[in-house]
C-alpha cells in the first residue's frame, strides 16, 4: 500500500507540472505564432524525438532506469526554470517558442513512459490489474490540480510563476523514485533484476525490429500512432477556434488550463467509478474501442455543429478517456510481454511512434490548411477516417 501510495504521488507531481508547463507554453505559441503555425511544430516534435529515441533506447540498454530517470528530472527542471526566467525578463522569441513547445511535448512522453516502464518493474501482472487504475488516479488527480493551479496563478499573477513552481515540483519526484526503488526493486526483486540484466544483453539493437517480430507490439504500436494522429488532429482544432475567441495569452493560458483540469476531473470520475468494471465486462480488447467510438460520434456532431463547444466536448473526450479506461487497457494489453523487451519496445512505443505520428499529423495539416487552403472544419472528415483505421486495428 505504501509503495503504490508513493507511485501514485510520483505521477500525480508528473502529470501536475505537465499541466502547468503544456497550456501556458501552448497559449504562447497560439497567441504570438497563430495555429497556422502548430503544424510545423508537430514536425519539429517528430525530427527531434526521433534522434533523441536513438540515444533514449542506447541509454537505456547500457544504463539503469533510475540513473536515467533521475537525470532526465534534472535536465526538464533546469530547462523549466530558464524559461520562467526567460518569461519574467519577457524575452521570448519565435525560436524560443519553438523550443519550448518541442521540449513540452518530449517532457511529456518522456517522462510519462519511464513512469510507466518503472512501475511495471514495481508490480507484476497480478498486482498491476488491482493496481494501476489506483496509481492512474493519481496522474488524472495531478491533472486536475495542476491545470487549475494554472488558470488561478496564469491569470492573476503571470506565466513565469507557474513555470517556476512546475521546475522545483519536478525535482520532488527524485527521492520518491530513489525510495521505491530501494524499498521495492533493490530489495524485493533481486533475483528478478538479474535475470533482467541478463536478457538485456541478448537484446536486438533495434527497437523497430524488436516491435516488428512481434505481431502484439506491431498492433500496439499502430493504435498508439493513429491515436496520437487523432488526438492531434482534434487539438489543432481545439486550439484554433480558442484562438480566434479568446486572443489574449494569459485568458487563453487560463482557458487551456482550466478546461484541461475539467476534463481530467471527468477522467477521475470514470477511473475511480467505471474503469474497472468496464474492464472486467468487456475485456481489454474491447475496452480499447471505447475512445475511438466516442471520438468518432463527437466528429460526426461536429459535422452538424462546427462551433467552439463541440470541439471542447471532443477534446473531453479524447482527454478523458485516454487517461483512464484507454490507459489502463494499454497498459494492461502490454503486460504478457516479458521485462527486457518491454522495456527496450515500450520506449520507443510511447517516444518515436507517439512523435512519428506527431509528425505525420503535422504534414497532414500543412498539406490541407495551408497548400489547399481548407478551412480547419474540413479536418473533422480526416479525423473520421483515421477512427475508422483506429477501430479496425
Amino acid at each position: 500500500i505504501f509503495i503504490s501510495f508513493l507511485m501514485q504521488l510520483y505521477i500525480f507531481i508528473i502529470i501536475t507540472v505537465l499541466l502547468i508547463v503544456k497550456p501556458t507554453v501552448n497559449a504562447l505559441f497560439v497567441s504570438q505564432l497563430g495555429a497556422d503555425n502548430l503544424p510545423y511544430g508537430y514536425l519539429l516534435v517528430a525530427f527531434i524525438a526521433v534522434a533523441t529515441t536513438y540515444f533514449y533506447s542506447k541509454a537505456i540498454r547500457n544504463y539503469s532506469l533510475v540513473k536515467i530517470t533521475v537525470l532526465s528530472l534534472v535536465v526538464f527542471s533546469l530547462v523549466f526554470t530558464i524559461l520562467a526566467v526567460l518569461l519574467n525578463f519577457n524575452f521570448i522569441n519565435k525560436f524560443i517558442l519553438y523550443f519550448y513547445y518541442v521540449f513540452v511535448s518530449l517532457f511529456a512522453v518522456v517522462a510519462t513512459s519511464q513512469f510507466w516502464i518503472f512501475a511495471n518493474m514495481v508490480f507484476n501482472a497480478r498486482e498491476a490489474k488491482r493496481i494501476f487504475g489506483f496509481i492512474g488516479a493519481g496522474a488524472i488527480a495531478g491533472g486536475i490540480f495542476g491545470g487549475y493551479l494554472t488558470s488561478i496563478i496564469a491569470s492573476n499573477f503571470g506565466k513565469e510563476y507557474t513555470v517556476f513552481l512546475a521546475s522545483i515540483l519536478l525535482l520532488a519526484c527524485i527521492p520518491i523514485l530513489r525510495k521505491v526503488y530501494t524499498l521495492r526493486i533493490q530489495y524485493l526483486n533481486t533475483f528478478k533484476r538479474k535475470q533482467v540484466i541478463a536478457k538485456q544483453d541478448q537484446l536486438e539493437k533495434s527497437s523497430l525490429k524488436l516491435i516488428s517480430k512481434s505481431k502484439h507490439l506491431s498492433y500496439l504500436a499502430f493504435i498508439t500512432g493513429i491515436s496520437v494522429i487523432v488526438a492531434k488532429l482534434v487539438d489543432f482544432q481545439f486550439s484554433d477556434f480558442a484562438n480566434k475567441a479568446i486572443p489574449n495569452s494569459d485568458d487563453l493560458a487560463a482557458f487551456f488550463g482550466f478546461w484541461f483540469s475539467t476534463f481530467n476531473v471527468v477522467a477521475l470520475v470514470l477511473q475511480l467509478f467505471f474503469t474497472n468494471k468496464i474492464l472486467n465486462k468487456l475485456g481489454v480488447s474491447s475496452s480499447l474501442l471505447v475512445l475511438p467510438l466516442t471520438i468518432g460520434l463527437g466528429s460526426l456532431l461536429f459535422l452538424t455543429f462546427p462551433e467552439l463547444w463541440v470541439l471542447i466536448i471532443i477534446k473531453g473526450i479524447d482527454g478523458s478517456f485516454k487517461q483512464s479506461l484507454n490507459k489502463a487497457a494499454v497498459e494492461l494489453s502490454i503486460m504478457p510481454i516479458p521485462l527486457h523487451i518491454k522495456n527496450q519496445a515500450k520506449s520507443y512505443i510511447d517516444v518515436a511512434v507517439d512523435s512519428i505520428a506527431t509528425g505525420f499529423a503535422g504534414f497532414l495539416l500543412i498539406f490541407f490548411i495551408k497548400k489547399l487552403n481548407l478551412s480547419t472544419s474540413y479536418i473533422t472528415v480526416i479525423v473520421i477516417l483515421f477512427v475508422f483505421i483506429w477501430i479496425v486495428l
